[in-house]
């Protein structure tokens, strides 16, 4: 429902960034939970919004969260990175820029600092919907590139239980 009413946003005003972004986040958010479609597919639009969004606005922090995430997704640490970071320069306060940049640090090569990442998220909204259904996956990454691989089955199992269908947690 959010995609129809956000291209019916888009098809009344093609060049407004932020319905744009949030396309691509609908998305981003179906990586793990549509497992009716492969994951590439989702990454290939999430990342075709977020160009869009970026290329009308530049200083659109969703549209970098967007593009991040995509990147994260793709492997491209150093794409991720850029883009994370610069939804966090852009808002300071956008919780959930700071837990995708937990996510690409921690598929990155530094899980400790992704860990961290998240934990700032969480000190800037604790109650966070959006951290409540991402932070499991963030958590579950960093725990696995750890090793700790008990700590994260022990996230991933938390995780099935509030959502059957969270194929990274499976």
């Amino acid at each position: 429902q959010a995609q129809a009413l956000l291209r019916k946003a888009i098809e009344l005003d093609g060049n407004y960034a932020h319905a744009h972004a949030l396309l691509g986040w609908t998305y981003v958010s179906m990586f793990n939970l549509d497992t009716r479609r492969p994951i590439g597919e989702f990454t290939e639009e999430a990342i075709a919004a977020g160009a869009r969004a970026v290329a009308l606005d530049d200083e659109e922090p969703w549209a970098h969260l967007v593009l991040g995430l995509g990147h994260a997704r793709r492997r491209c640490p150093e794409l991720a990175f850029r883009h994370l970071s610069k939804s966090v320069e852009l808002s300071p306060i956008f919780a959930l820029g700071y837990a995708g940049l937990g996510y690409a640090l921690a598929c990155g090569g530094q899980p400790e600092s992704g860990l961290q990442a998240l934990e700032d998220a969480h000190r800037l909204s604790p109650r966070d919907p959006f951290l409540a259904i991402y932070a499991p996956t963030v958590r579950y990454m960093a725990l696995f590139a750890l090793e700790r691989y008990e700590e994260a089955i022990a996230v991933c199992r938390a995780t099935t239980a509030l959502h059957p269908n969270h194929a990274g947690a499976w």
